[in-house]
């Protein structure tokens, strides 16, 4: 397949960590937990970091990986990883050339919205110039919403969808971490370790030479199921002739317990090329001349002309074209436009991640609650008895001048709610509310 020069932008932490094996689509693990070693708190505590997966019908494998890809190349296209990305099955199996398998794609993005991963002090959030680990479980997908083709199209090949990534995904694009990747090789390189290695070292190589790293490590990352060095060396064999094969790597030496990665010498060609076919037709969609949007792609380079492309639809221009050629050269601000409309979606998606939090906390609320009635439902008059005595006994304790007879019987019943969830352990007792009563 002709390798296609097709920039994606992918989220720093769907690179550096697995979340998707390497095994076949008939290799189904429900659960898989990966160790990441120990890190010390702030309060001086010592945790162990880890990240786990979890799916009942098969955690997400080598094809997932390429949907999820494909989402985020529609996503790049359309400026909308963000927000809701809209997009067609159609769409996503055309990108990765599986126009037969639009079943399949349909399939992968459920398991992309189903699939739980939870994180201790492993997954990386940069917001507001901070950063910290999260401790959290969570979707790559939050939501994932399928329109059947009848109500839109009478072709079953072209269903409608939006998905949306997490709120922790959106932090990071927000805040820039992430990495342009070349999506045509990506999906040139074939071998599912080939493609996963291919990330993480474009994400690693930034300005070197070299880079070296554990086998222990390399095969957290993959991941490669093997802590024998000569499998994993093995394992990575056929990855690697693939990277040498298509440019990623130059060569590579395993040293004892490490292997070291050789980069190829960037000519100016390469250097040009490989966002040249995005940001000049960009540009020219515009109303830039082709010769003009090609000499400031050669001067400025993709990261600054895309910075003052986003910056424009901010910017009040009778002349589009010229002002935004103006700004690359002379390197523009934002207007204050852009940074207001920055903060806004900044404080939505703090809003959104409170309310979440809100319902979340709501929902567990009433699942304790739940559960209480209904034990005490099955409470016998001996333990009836025993619960109203202990409830008298505390409110005595705690009102030593009020008269018994002035304990109302809804506090009663809370006390009796608490003393029933302390007894049993069950989310202790600071959810227990005044219910409808026995």
């Amino acid at each position: 397949m002709k390798e296609k020069r097709e920039l994606v932008k992918v989220e720093g932490n769907l690179i550096e960590y697995p979340f998707f094996h390497l095994g076949g689509r008939k290799d189904i693990v429900v659960s898989k937990k990966h160790e990441f070693g120990e890190v010390v708190l702030e309060d001086g505590t010592t945790v162990k970091r880890n990240f786990t997966v979890e799916n009942v019908k098969g955690i997400p494998g080598p094809y997932d990986q390429d949907v999820l890809m494909a989402i985020l190349r529609i996503g790049t296209k359309k400026n909308k990883l963000t927000e809701d990305i809209p997009l067609t099955i159609y769409e996503v199996a055309k990108e990765i050339d599986g126009l037969k398998h639009r079943t399949r794609v349909k399939k992968s993005i459920e398991k992309l919205a189903s699939t739980t991963y939870i994180s201790k002090q492993v997954v990386l959030i940069k917001e507001n110039g901070t950063k910290y680990y999260l401790d959290d479980i969570f979707h790559i997908l939050e939501s994932a919403t399928f329109l059947d083709s009848s109500q839109k199209n009478k072709r079953k090949s072209n269903q409608f969808t939006k998905v949306r990534f997490n709120r922790f995904f959106i932090t990071n694009f927000l805040n820039d971490y992430y990495k342009f990747i070349d999506f045509g090789k990506y999906l040139s390189l074939g071998s599912p370790a080939a493609k996963k290695l291919y990330l993480y070292l474009e994400k690693k190589k930034f300005n070197k030479d070299t880079y070296q790293i554990s086998l222990d490590n390399l095969a957290r990352i993959l991941p490669i199921e093997s802590n024998k060095h000569y499998q994993i060396r093995w394992i990575l064999k056929k990855a690697h002739e693939k990277l040498i094969e298509h440019l990623v790597i130059k060569s590579f030496e395993f040293k004892k317990d490490k292997v070291v990665y050789h980069f190829p010498q960037k000519t100016n060609n390469q250097t040009k090329e490989l966002p040249q076919n995005t940001i000049v037709d960009e540009l020219i969609s515009i109303g830039i001349t082709k010769k003009v949007a090609e000499d400031i792609f050669e001067k400025y380079g993709f990261e600054h002309t895309r910075k003052h492309i986003d910056h424009l639809k901010h910017r009040k221009a009778k002349n589009p074209p010229g002002l935004l050629v103006k700004a690359i050269m002379e390197d523009w601000a934002p207007s204050a436009e852009y940074i207001k409309e920055k903060k806004k979606e900044e404080e939505r998606e703090k809003a959104k991640q409170k309310k979440e939090e809100e319902k979340r906390k709501k929902e567990e609320t009433g699942n304790v609650e739940e559960k209480i009635n209904e034990i005490m439902k099955k409470l016998t008059k001996e333990e009836i008895e025993k619960y109203n005595k202990k409830a008298e006994e505390q409110f005595k304790r705690e009102n030593p001048d009020i008269n018994i007879k002035f304990f109302p019987s809804a506090y009663k019943e809370i006390v009796i709610k608490k003393l029933v969830a302390e007894e049993r352990d069950i989310n202790k007792a600071e959810h227990i509310s005044i219910g409808e009563g026995r």
